[in-house]
């Protein structure tokens, strides 16, 4: 996605079910290297022998299809099936892989502005589908510290004992959780991290 990690979930928890359905085809190895993201998503490309093997028959995708996790169909409109779209919503599902497909072919995505180099055609069977939903990554506000990491009650002393780093401190991100700056959360983490085991050691001295 195009967008910072928190729009994702609460584009799903706005739909009906509070869900959201990604589909990729069989063209996976080749986009996930043609991507080449950055951050967290490049753990996909990293683990790419992992997800799908040498064929995507022995791959931990195939095992996610056994488990009925990973819907799995040679044609969109079994695909649709078998992800439990009918009637209007699954002439939209189909109506909208072609769509896409369509934008993929002019090299423009005209409805969403989605950057053409992240974007990947769904035409080479077998076709894969799945459900998401929300899920908790992180506190975007943040617990309030001092310069000691120590944690801040509600009267601005530090709570005894309790420290914070990372995502969960400080107020960092505000209200979101941008991806343009890849690693930006790694360095911040570590680096206070370890000042706030110096302060438990009581060997940090600023």
């Amino acid at each position: 996605m195009s967008v910072p990690y928190n729009d994702g979930p609460f584009t799903a928890y706005s739909q009906k079910g509070r869900v959201l359905c990604q589909i990729f085809d069989s063209n996976f190895p080749e986009d996930v290297t043609r991507f080449h993201t950055l951050g967290c998503s490049a753990q996909t490309r990293q683990q790419l022998p992992r997800f799908w093997g040498e064929t995507g028959a022995e791959g931990e995708i195939e095992q996610k299809v056994q488990e009925g996790l990973i819907m799995k169909a040679d044609t969109i409109e079994e695909l649709a099936d078998k992800l439990g779209f009918e009637g209007e919503s699954k002439q939209n599902f189909i109506a909208t892989v072609a769509r896409y497909n369509v934008m993929y072919e002019i090299g423009q995505d005209e409805d969403f502005g989605k950057e053409f180099y992240r974007m990947s055609s769904i035409t080479k069977p077998p076709f894969y589908g799945s459900w998401y939903g929300a899920s908790l990554l992180t506190t975007c506000d943040g617990l309030r510290i001092n310069e000691k990491m120590q944690v801040m009650g509600t009267d601005y002393n530090p709570i005894e004992g309790l420290y914070a780093t990372g995502d969960c401190s400080g107020s960092f991100f505000a209200d979101n959780y941008p991806e343009l700056l890849p690693g930006v959360a790694c360095g911040r983490t570590l680096t206070f991290a370890l000042k706030a085991v110096r302060q438990i050691n009581g060997t940090d001295e600023r």
